[in-house]
């Protein structure tokens, strides 16, 4: 039977998880809470080299669901979120987007969406870190 699992991921620890887990519940993903994977680290660490997200991988198996509530979430380079969401797709899980106008990148108009999401988040980034800079 296939699971749905949720990956939170705030920045600094002012922040917190917790409405990132409200938006996958108002979404109608119901996720255990043994199968919500939280951490506290930069966006820019690449994905499997987070604690968390290496270990919710590890758990994961052909048929679940793994939920982010933002593409941000899995990173800030594009080339490591699309190496990651290839090694999903591989895996055989789907990779739930939510705020996405297509949810599921694991699909053919996911990727495509993704890849251009992707290409926005990395830019962002690149924008903050140059304003850092000239400030």
């Amino acid at each position: 039977m296939s699971k749905t699992f949720l990956y939170a991921r705030v920045s600094t620890s002012e922040q917190t998880t917790a409405n990132q887990v409200l938006l996958a519940e108002k979404a109608g993903y119901v996720v255990a809470n043994r199968h919500v994977y939280a951490e506290t680290i930069s966006g820019t660490v690449a994905a499997m080299e987070r604690p968390m997200f290496a270990k919710l991988v590890g758990k994961l198996d052909e048929g679940d669901k793994l939920v982010v509530t933002k593409l941000d979430r899995l990173g800030r380079n594009a080339r490591d979120i699309d190496a990651t969401v290839a090694m999903l797709r591989d895996m055989k899980v789907a990779v739930i987007v939510l705020d996405l106008p297509v949810m599921e990148v694991t699909s053919a108009a996911g990727d495509l969406v993704l890849r251009v999401f992707a290409a926005f988040a990395q830019f962002e980034r690149d924008q903050l870190v140059c304003r850092s800079v000239v400030n």
